[in-house]
């Protein structure tokens, strides 16, 4: 799931929401404007077979081809100009 921080959310302690996401049996993130990971759960560092830290900070095109990088970063595109959440279910 990718979904941009609206103007109420903006004002969420970053401490709550990852509890929140940590609360989640389903993989989950938060990317910032630049496409990095800014908050994630270990279902999806663990589907990623990274750990969390090492995965903080980075983009798709860090870990994935340009391909997959390039089609990655146009849903997180439309899932901010959306200014709603946006539910995108991949299969691995």
């Amino acid at each position: 799931m990718t979904a941009p921080l609206g103007p109420k959310a903006r004002h969420v302690r970053p401490d709550r929401l990852q509890a929140l996401i940590d609360a989640l049996p389903q993989p989950m993130f938060v990317k910032d404007s630049a496409h990095r990971w800014v908050l994630m759960n270990e279902p999806f560092a663990v589907l990623l077979q990274r750990p969390r830290s090492e995965l903080i900070g980075r983009r798709d095109r860090d870990l994935f081809s340009s391909d997959y990088a390039d089609v990655a970063e146009a849903h997180d595109d439309d899932a901010m100009r959306a200014g709603a959440p946006v539910v995108l279910e991949q299969f691995i």
